[in-house]
């Protein structure tokens, strides 16, 4: 559906805008340290002290997918 792309594409657009500004401030509130250190534990050890630097230079790719399962009006 259109629609869903076009929400998935404006999605995908503020969502490498938010991390970009914080790989740029080095900061991780998102939480994206406690995942790597779940699930890529090794390779997060090998930079677990200076994680901030680490997530700034990261390749970070994000793929929002959208469905919408009902549409209609909304009441105020």
């Amino acid at each position: 559906m259109a629609m869903e792309r076009a929400i998935a594409a404006v999605m995908k657009q503020k969502m490498e805008g938010v991390v970009a500004k914080l790989q740029k401030k080095q900061v991780d509130p998102i939480g994206l340290g406690k995942y790597a250190r779940a699930y890529a534990y090794e390779e997060w050890k090998k930079v677990e002290d200076d994680w901030g630097k680490a997530f700034s230079k990261a390749k970070i790719s994000i793929h929002p997918e959208v469905k919408i399962i009902s549409v209609g009006a909304l009441k105020k």
